[in-house]
């Protein structure tokens, strides 16, 4: 009972932390959106893409997504290198995400449109496009150690959930992921591991 007591009234102390820690995250979150908006605005040849950049929030963190649209394409059809519109995109995201600690992930998405080569598929497709992409961000100062996973997911998860082939579908998403879920995650893991003196002593 003590020990429940114990971790309970530590849980208690940790939320302020905790708290803080979620209101900074919002704030840098607020800002990349921000910043990411007037940087764009200001780049006459960026503001017509503006609507292939979509920014919102998931339980992971802060998704930006790069998005086909209305049969412009972010990259050449079947192809996983970016086009020039897309590395300037790119390049501004990277300026603007450098700029806070969080890690980053890089994921791919294709449309549902199949390839007719059989040594090729959208798997392929959209972790070349998500590694593209990667190298892309690393090349505009983007720190590589952020980075926690780069990867494909093909079709599916469609941007469009009742129409699998439509342009919107086919995009890059990059997260920066939550941090504040980390401390409680931390702090558990120190109350369950022996205190150093219990520890057994090597002979």
């Amino acid at each position: 009972k003590d020990e429940a007591k114990d971790a309970k009234d530590k849980i208690k102390e940790l939320d302020p932390v905790k708290k803080a820690a979620e209101r900074l995250e919002k704030e840098n979150f607020q800002e990349v959106k921000d910043s990411l908006k007037q940087a764009i605005e200001q780049m006459p040849d960026l503001k017509e893409l503006s609507k292939h950049l979509i920014i919102d929030e998931t339980p992971e963190g802060l998704r930006i997504q790069i998005v086909d649209q209305n049969n412009m394409s972010m990259f050449k059809l079947g192809d996983a290198e970016p086009l020039p519109q897309t590395k300037k995109l790119l390049d501004v995201v990277a300026k603007v995400i450098a700029k806070i600690p969080n890690k980053i992930s890089v994921t791919g998405h294709t449309d549902s449109n199949q390839y007719k080569r059989t040594d090729y598929s959208n798997w392929e497709l959209s972790t070349d496009r998500a590694n593209a992409s990667r190298r892309v961000l690393e090349s505009s100062g983007l720190d590589a150690s952020r980075l926690i996973y780069v990867t494909g997911k093909s079709d599916t998860e469609p941007f469009v959930k009742n129409n699998p082939k439509a342009d919107q579908n086919r995009r890059i998403s990059i997260i920066l992921h939550r941090m504040t879920p980390r401390i409680l995650a931390i702090d558990s893991d120190s109350e369950s591991k022996p205190p150093a003196s219990s520890a057994p002593t090597k002979p």
